[in-house]
């Protein structure tokens, strides 16, 4: 008899222990709001629910409690069927962050009978809302990046995850290259390694990673420059090849990161090589806009024997009207004399572009504008009237199809 009491309280300490546990629910993640640079009157508080129970869960209360510039929590029950190891993404409610500043978010399954509750609850998640802010954004230039602490060096930049959307914000696989690859490029740089093989063992289908810029407002003359290189993974500076749907895309929101849309792809046909090249995109056509860039690389679905890494440098977000200046010369272009008074002149080296010659206030707006034809020899000068334009700063652009340029000129009588 001696033998067998502790023998049955150990099996009774068991199947308690098993009931206990067949009543967990833990709180998985925090879907929405994802950390961005502006927020709505109405967004949506979401969760990921997980029944880490034994048991199929029928009624799941969740409270999210929000506080810093607002103070306000939130309830909700899942009532579905929750089977185990099943997970369900729920609608707590929602919160008004239109205001800027920095927002908590504590969220908790609130399971009754549930005695594991060292899964129920999340850390604090904080999400800042800045607003738009000024250009130039800081200049990403990877000196001192670690591979996790891109918003330390750079404000308002962060990493994240999710295919042709920033959906999870955590660290992403962006590195910090070595001293062979900085040797080999000339500069510290940023580096991915896409191989979906290297994917699977990190425990996820494939890369989807993401360097998301902050909220800022494009003039006539912003323009996102940045460079890249390539090479083979297991000799690390050799030149690589890209697999057949592997790809590198600028991305860019105009809705407060609610959709992004490509703007520039680079995949195998690209021609990347192991020196960095430069890139530069102009984005004066979203003049006055609120707009999020993304850098965004991606091995797809396509399982490549190709093994390589990416290397970004230098990424910069400007509406610097000097380096617009130096561009072009490097074009081509004169423009005399500045400041100007009733005529200004435009000498291209080469042939006129077919385009458009436009005169815009610094805010982006075209006071007058002419049409270039690509029919004059080169060496040709072309006058532009001004002597019907107010005195002050103006941008004269000109746009071809395939660039557009900028040159600040004052204006005088």
């Amino acid at each position: 008899m001696k033998r067998i009491l502790p023998l049955l309280t150990g099996l009774l300490h068991i199947c308690a222990l098993g009931t206990a546990l067949a009543q967990d629910a833990s709180l998985f993640t925090l879907v929405n709001p994802v950390p961005k640079s502006c927020f709505g009157s109405t967004e949506e508080v979401r969760v990921t629910i997980r029944n880490a129970g034994t048991t199929t869960l029928t009624s799941v209360p969740v409270k999210v409690e929000v506080t810093g510039m607002v103070t306000q929590t939130l309830t909700a029950t899942y009532t579905g069927s929750l089977a185990p190891n099943q997970t369900a993404n729920l609608l707590v409610g929602q919160v008004n962050m239109s205001a800027l500043g920095a927002y908590q978010f504590a969220a908790a399954t609130q399971l009754a009978g549930d005695v594991r509750t060292a899964n129920d609850a999340l850390a604090l998640k904080t999400m800042n809302a800045a607003g738009a802010v000024a250009l130039p954004l800081p200049t990403l230039d990877f000196n001192a990046f670690t591979g996790s602490n891109l918003s330390t060096l750079y404000p308002g930049w962060y990493e994240a995850r999710g295919e042709n959307y920033p959906s999870e914000v955590k660290d992403a696989y962006w590195l910090s290259s070595n001293s062979a690859q900085t040797g080999l490029l000339g500069s510290t740089t940023a580096v991915i390694w896409l191989s979906k093989g290297r994917s699977l063992t990190q425990g996820t289908l494939n890369q989807r990673d993401w360097l998301v810029s902050p909220a800022f407002t494009a003039t006539p003359a912003t323009h996102l420059r940045f460079k890249m290189a390539i090479t083979n993974r297991l000799s690390g500076t050799d030149p690589g090849i890209m697999g057949s749907d592997d790809v590198f895309k600028v991305m860019l929101s105009t809705d407060c990161a609610a959709t992004f849309t490509p703007i520039l792809t680079i995949d195998r046909n690209t021609g990347l090589t192991n020196a960095l090249r430069q890139f530069d995109i102009d984005l004066s056509s979203y003049n006055g806009q609120n707009i999020i860039l993304g850098m965004y690389a991606t091995d797809n679905e396509i399982d490549d024997p190709e093994d390589f890494q990416f290397y970004l440098d230098d990424v910069e977000v400007s509406s610097s009207v000097s380096g617009l200046t130096e561009r072009l010369a490097d074009a081509g272009l004169r423009v005399y004399p500045n400041p100007a008074a009733g005529i200004v002149h435009l000498d291209f080296e080469k042939t006129v572009p077919t385009g458009t010659l436009e005169l815009c206030t610094l805010q982006g707006q075209v006071i007058k504008n002419q049409v270039l034809k690509a029919s004059s020899p080169a060496g040709t000068g072309l006058a532009f009237s001004i002597s019907d334009v107010a005195p002050g700063l103006y941008l004269l652009r000109v746009k071809s199809e395939k660039r557009t340029a900028a040159y600040k000129i004052a204006i005088r009588r």
